[in-house]
């Protein structure tokens, strides 16, 4: 049996109703299903295994009833999340994405990062890319094709279909040729023409995904993010106000010093996210911890923590290390006074191949690949000795963590 005789080939209706869940190569034969797509939700681990979400019952809960009135009452709603470093933004947004997969509701979602940090439709064009499936490493017309393919699962007419896919293949790397297109060619002309069309292409898109079915948008570190695109989403909640589209931000509180207002018009839903409480904090030291933990311990680690998520994991994860290590359970352990300080002891504790590994990756981002590291340091005047084990090591250490899909 031939490769050929095992592939599934689609039309491109077909293609778009199967949406991102689903691997869809384009080849010059058309497009072929491969299979199923693994998801890229990850949930940051503690000593090798995942840590309960507690003390955000109540911002779960919201949520889910925010979501229900967009679906019951056909409104738009935008809610802002914010919180300092550390309190538990990112892991409220997992919960509440992970609640929503279970239920097959559509969302879009992009993150941004300081490394792309105002550049104009990079949030956008993650938003775009993520709903459409597309694959960075895939040739330019397979990604125009799938592009289109995925627009018209629920924008029903062909001339609708190819110019949204033209104007948003602008903002994805999917250029398409103008030759005949004149609204195309005269945008690539006129800066101010192309946001105009890139804006009415991102409407039409999200309302008709939105007249089909609830659509959620999740943008966190919104802080990090860029003017056009908070643009974009301010005028698709006010074209689609009677529709069920929920957008959802996660942010610093430095956010308001970039888009003030944000969203003023569309009278959105502040939600200050406060830390965990003393009791939240005591659950999850007890999860960690285990329950032979003596209660006066387990209680002073949380009242170190100060209600910091992220702080009171890595507390605890100094305090597991040290009891392994032959220490008295007392929780009297050489904790730095800070989560800024308690990192920096991370990184000097590693061997210096393996922070010249976590160096290299950092060039990249909160995302890399490992053969982009691994050229790096290859290619170094010193490379480094067995480089792919010393990026195990960081991903045993907890220090990075692996995407089921790239």
């Amino acid at each position: 049996e031939t490769p050929a005789a095992r592939s599934v080939w689609l039309d491109e209706t077909t293609a778009g109703l199967l949406g991102p869940s689903f691997v869809v190569r384009a080849t010059a034969s058309g497009l072929d299903l491969e299979g199923e797509r693994a998801t890229d939700m990850v949930v940051r681990t503690l000593l090798g295994k995942p840590t309960p979400c507690v003390g955000r019952d109540r911002e779960l809960a919201f949520l889910d009833a925010t979501l229900a009135e967009c679906e019951s009452d056909d409104v738009a709603r935008a809610v802002i999340v914010t919180a300092p470093a550390g309190v538990g933004k990112s892991r409220l947004r997992y919960e509440w994405l992970r609640r929503l997969a279970e239920r097959g509701v559509e969302v879009w979602s992009a993150r941004a990062d300081p490394m792309t940090a105002g550049a104009p439709f990079s949030l956008a064009g993650q938003l775009v890319r993520r709903a459409a499936g597309l694959d960075a490493s895939e040739p330019s017309a397979a990604a125009r094709t799938r592009l289109r393919a995925r627009i018209s699962r629920h924008v029903r007419k062909d001339d609708d279909v190819l110019r949204i896919a033209e104007f948003l293949g602008e903002i994805v790397g999917a250029r398409f040729d103008d030759e005949g297109r004149v609204q195309l060619r005269a945008a690539r002309q006129d800066p101010l023409l192309m946001g105009d069309q890139i804006r009415r292409a991102f409407e039409d898109w999200v309302g008709a995904e939105a007249s089909a079915a609830p659509l959620v948008v999740v943008i966190e570190d919104l802080h990090w993010g860029d003017l056009p695109t908070v643009q974009l989403v301010d005028w698709a909640l006010g074209a689609h106000a009677s529709l069920p589209l929920l957008v959802l931000a996660l942010a610093r509180p430095e956010m308001n010093e970039s888009f003030p207002n944000l969203w003023s018009a569309r009278k959105p839903i502040d939600l200050p996210l406060g830390e965990l409480s003393p009791k939240a904090g005591a659950r999850l030291a007890r999860h960690v911890l285990g329950p032979g933990a003596p209660t006066d311990m387990i209680e002073r680690i949380v009242a170190r923590a100060a209600g910091n998520a992220f702080f009171l994991e890595e507390i605890l994860r100094a305090v597991a290390e040290s009891r392994d290590a032959g220490a008295e359970q007392s929780g009297d352990v050489d904790v730095p006074e800070t989560v800024l300080a308690m990192v920096e002891r991370r990184l000097d504790a590693l061997a210096p191949d393996a922070r010249r590994v976590l160096r290299a990756a950092s060039v990249f981002g909160e995302t890399f690949w490992r053969s982009a590291v691994l050229a790096h340091v290859g290619a170094a005047s010193n490379p480094i000795s067995r480089p792919e084990d010393w990026l195990r090591d960081l991903v045993a250490r907890e220090l990075v963590t692996q995407r089921a899909t790239s």
